[in-house]
């Protein structure tokens, strides 16, 4: 049955709602064949208090009502605390991002230096292999101006590639790549001490008289091969050294 006041379910044999403490009037057993009768609607009570119970306020709403509340506040809270976490990381790792990018800048120009260092090895080779048969002057500064200019192109290079690392070992947070472009940029001057040393050897040989007698450049020829078979060992120990800094680090 239930409560004419309230519209609270009773248990059969209760005298008062046990809701709002309305008296229950007992109500015959509905006949089989005819169905229960629907609730009355519920009736709002004042918060004072409910017939024969002083004091008793109003029944406290159901949690659905306060779990949109309490989940909104739980969401906020999260966002708020997410939010300033990402602050937090995009703080901490902005260096770390711009290292990054710099490295990343730099890469193909190494890449591109190291094809057109074994073009420039190549061309200068052949030179010297035939040196003995270069009949004039002028046939000389020809082949020597083309290897002059790739020289040239090299040092624009590098000078460009040594901006991004330099820029990279002024950050702070970053020692891992600030390590790996300390080598990167101890490779492009040794390089540019290997440019440096063939630019004077062609000089060199620019002074002399054509066609070269072999004899008269035998020396110098043998200090400056000795000299740039050393720094390019110097330049391979810093090539391994960057790569297993790069893999090691995960760079």
């Amino acid at each position: 049955m239930f409560c004419e006041k309230c519209g609270k379910e009773v248990k059969e044999g209760k005298a008062f709602c046990t809701e709002c403490g309305a008296p229950v009037k007992q109500m015959p057993a509905a006949a089989p064949s005819q169905p229960a009768p629907p609730p009355p609607a519920a009736q709002p009570i004042p918060p004072a208090a409910a017939p024969g119970l002083p004091g008793v306020a109003a029944p406290v709403p159901q949690k659905k009502k306060r779990t949109g509340l309490v989940v909104g506040i739980v969401v906020t809270a999260v966002v708020i605390i997410t939010a300033v976490l990402l602050v937090v990381l995009l703080a901490f790792s902005s260096d770390t991002g711009q290292a990054k990018s710099l490295i990343n800048k730099a890469a193909p120009i190494m890449k591109g230096l190291t094809v057109k260092g074994t073009k420039l090895g190549n061309d200068l080779g052949s030179l010297l292999e035939n040196i003995a048969k270069i009949p004039t002057a002028a046939a000389y500064e020809t082949e020597a101006n083309n290897i002059r200019a790739q020289v040239k192109e090299i040092n624009k290079e590098e000078d460009q590639s040594a901006t991004y690392i330099s820029q990279v070992q002024k950050l702070s947070g970053v020692a891992d790549y600030k390590e790996y472009a300390s080598v990167i940029a101890d490779l492009i001057r040794t390089d540019k001490k290997t440019m440096i040393q063939i630019t004077d050897y062609l000089d060199y040989l620019s002074k002399q008289s054509f066609p070269i007698n072999i004899e008269t450049i035998r020396d110098t020829t043998s200090q400056f091969g000795a000299k740039v078979q050393q720094l390019s060992a110097e330049g391979e120990d810093l090539k391994n050294k960057a790569q297993k800094i790069k893999t090691d680090k995960n760079l």
